[in-house]
């Protein structure tokens, strides 16, 4: 039973697997990425861009920004949060932020199926989306990336259904096609019958 019941379950994943992969054929990270992201100046302290960049945003991540407008980092909620009120006031954000080199980048142009595993090795579970190497176009978090499949997964299985149905009215189209020759048949038969000498 168990052997039965794991094969059940695999072949569910298997087919929820290929349904995943067919709603996102041909998309590209661009078409899930936050484009021109807010970005956190590097040259502040913590608590500066708290009180006057964070409060009042409804995004949970910056890509850290120099004065130049190169990216050098990514700072979330989770940095923040880790320092205490009075290392806020003294640790520029670019301190506080991971690193460029430790965040996964990704190039817009790239099929979205890439951004998976990049999203679940990094720390901040995102992905900044660069020009080139440190110019950011886009950032696309875990749950963007959720969110995307679920809604192109969705569609699939509606298109799905979609042709389950019409398949379904032709066959019910055909088979009383079917039955209808097939009384038109007898009815001959039997007429032949009536007709012919005994």
């Amino acid at each position: 039973a168990f052997v039965g019941w794991f094969l059940l379950t695999a072949a569910r994943d298997e087919e929820a697997g290929a349904i995943v992969r067919y709603a996102v054929a041909g998309l590209t990270v661009a078409d899930v990425m936050t484009a021109n992201p807010h970005t956190a100046p590097a040259g502040i302290a913590v608590d500066d861009f708290i009180r006057d960049y964070l409060l009042g945003d409804r995004h949970s991540s910056y890509p850290v920004e120099r004065p130049d407008g190169s990216i050098c980092g990514l700072i979330t909620l989770g940095q923040l949060r880790a320092l205490s009120p009075v290392e806020r006031t003294s640790t520029l954000v670019a301190d506080a932020a991971i690193p460029l080199a430790q965040v996964p980048v990704a190039r817009s142009d790239e099929p979205v199926t890439v951004l998976a595993e990049r999203v679940a090795s990094s720390a901040g579970h995102r992905v900044l989306v660069m020009r080139d190497s440190d110019h950011v176009v886009g950032i696309v978090t875990a749950r963007d990336l959720a969110r995307f499949v679920d809604v192109h997964e969705w569609r699939c299985q509606s298109r799905l259904r979609d042709c389950e149905l019409v398949l379904a009215q032709a066959a019910d189209r055909l088979l009383l096609t079917i039955m209808r020759a097939a009384v038109r048949l007898r009815s001959a038969w039997s007429r032949a019958d009536l007709n012919s000498p005994a």
